[in-house]
């Protein structure tokens, strides 16, 4: 029969089918299959895998050899394994984290135009960048500072949110060019008190209106008991008050003078405190001085004073004025 006879020869016309040069062995035969080899029939041991899905974990697994995979093997996957999802500082299936849970920027601590992650979440910048180049040097060192437009003012403070690019450093002792000073603040001689200097310019501003000396006065043929009124409004604030009053009848002693709003008999009511400093009497004069506290304004036309007694009508012609100087 065939398989008695070699392969590749014949005898009475039969050709062979025996082969004496096969190696394989039960282990390199799947399992539940048979061949022959060499003459011999040997059952296979080798096991068949089907399909499997495989969910990655902390351990390792594997696919135990000698098995056969008679169908697909797949590893899962995740879309949410990025840096992002991951801690700075750790690392999964080779993905470097990158997220912090440590930051505490806000949008006022980043620049107006630019983004950046806290803490997972994306955030705009709200900062505002200044610019804000300066004239000039950023500090006195040991040569000083100079004097009138080559003069630097400290600036001690800045203020909040202040951000600038210009490359300069801001410090407690920064220092900014006087003619910049100027400019930045519109610093000019007719903004500036009398006696007084900043950033190198004499004021000469003389305060006038309500933060000045205001008149007030009687008409002329007035007699006692007329009303001294405001030629101009008063605002709140404190002043200094002095007043002069005569009378062209005499009898001095007794032109004393109430001072202070209508509304409260002339003297101090809430809102408004008189204090008398000094009065001195003589015939038909009196003079005084007084501080007055006002918390709010009166206007022109206010009365705020008067001759306090009318007893025997020989005041004649009363004049009189008190002028206003506002201290604060």
């Amino acid at each position: 029969v065939a398989g008695n006879i070699a392969k590749g020869k014949s005898i009475f016309g039969i050709a062979g089918s025996y082969t004496s040069d096969a190696n394989a062995v039960a282990g390199n035969i799947l399992s539940g299959k048979t061949a022959y080899v060499n003459g011999a029939k040997i059952s296979g041991t080798i096991l068949s895998k089907g399909a499997a899905t495989y969910t990655p974990g902390k351990t390792n697994q594997t696919i135990a050899s000698g098995n056969y995979l008679s169908g697909v093997q797949t590893i899962k996957g995740d879309a949410n394994l990025v840096a992002g999802n991951i801690a700075k500082g750790k690392s999964i299936f080779g993905v470097a984290g990158s997220y912090t849970s440590d930051a505490n920027a806000v949008a006022g601590n980043i620049l107006s135009g630019k983004t950046a992650y806290v803490n997972g979440a994306k955030i705009s910048g709200s900062m505002i960048d200044r610019g804000l180049a300066q004239n000039g040097n950023w500090g006195c060192g040991s040569a000083g500072c100079g004097t009138g437009n080559d003069a630097y003012y400290a600036i001690n403070s800045l203020p909040e949110g202040w951000y600038h690019s210009d490359g300069n450093e801001w410090a407690p002792e920064a220092r900014i060019n006087a003619n910049t000073l100027r400019s930045q603040l519109g610093v000019s001689a007719n903004k500036i008190a009398v006696g007084q200097n900043i950033a190198g310019i004499n004021g000469t501003y003389k305060p006038t209106g309500a933060n000045a000396g205001i008149h007030l006065t009687t008409a002329s043929g007035n007699t006692c008991g007329g009303d001294w009124t405001l030629t101009s409004t008063l605002s709140a604030g404190t002043y200094i008050v002095a007043t002069v009053m005569t009378n062209s009848a005499g009898i001095g002693a007794s032109s004393r003078m109430d001072f202070g709003p209508a509304a409260c008999g002339y003297s101090a009511c809430s809102g408004v405190s008189v204090i008398k400093l000094a009065e001195n009497i003589s015939n038909n004069v009196v003079v005084g001085t007084r501080v007055v506290t006002l918390s709010k304004s009166f206007a022109s036309g206010s009365p705020m004073g008067r001759m306090d007694t009318c007893a025997d009508n020989k005041y004649g012609t009363l004049y009189g004025r008190a002028l206003w100087v506002k201290i604060s």
